[in-house]
């Protein structure tokens, strides 16, 4: 992901004071170029229950919530 895009990305993380958010994107060309990527939606609530290790996301999730973390 190219660096403003994840600035972008953070920035309405902490805009929207949340720890998590799950961001749907579209892709117009190559990867590297932020002019190519479209953000479609963020979902705080992020499904996992297709992964095999869901069980070690959620966890995951969990301590970072109780931490406080703040994205960076």
């Amino acid at each position: 992901m190219p660096g403003p895009i994840a600035a972008a990305l953070r920035a309405y993380l902490r805009s929207f004071t949340l720890e998590f958010g799950c961001f749907d994107f579209a892709l117009t060309g190559d990867a590297a170029h932020p002019e190519h990527w479209t953000v479609y939606e963020c979902n705080p609530n992020g499904q996992f229950g297709w992964l095999p290790d869901a069980d070690q996301v959620v966890t995951a999730l969990a301590d970072l919530l109780q931490q406080g973390a703040a994205p960076s």
